[in-house]
């Protein structure tokens, strides 16, 4: 899928530092993808990344896709665009359901969301 992209471009910031500059990966991820991209999509990302919560992935990981994509993202919408989507709603339940599950600083990250 398209969004599973966006979720590879955020394991480059979980690399030992480099002498690349990838800020403007950081920047796309906060900006571009909270004002550009069609509620279809922000429904997507939302859905993978309910999907990486419930996973066995690195915390880091997790941590990294709630500050990047999922927060911003939720932050900018428009409240009757993504809001009324059905995949917030289950987004917010398995939060809800899992959220003892979760280590201190995702469960710092997801709060933000909630």
């Amino acid at each position: 899928k398209d969004t599973d992209v966006l979720f590879d471009l955020i394991r480059i910031f979980l690399q030992p530092l480099s002498s690349v500059d990838f800020s403007f990966i950081k920047h796309f991820l906060l900006n571009m993808v909270s004002s550009v991209f069609s509620v279809e999509q922000k429904s997507q990302i939302l859905q993978r990344f309910s999907s990486l919560l419930s996973s066995e992935g690195s915390e880091e990981t997790k941590i990294l896709s709630a500050q990047m994509l999922a927060i911003p993202m939720l932050k900018r919408s428009s409240a009757g665009s993504i809001f009324k989507d059905h995949s917030v709603k289950l987004f917010i339940e398995s939060l809800l359901k899992d959220g003892g599950s979760y280590g201190p600083k995702l469960t710092c990250e997801l709060l933000q969301i909630v």
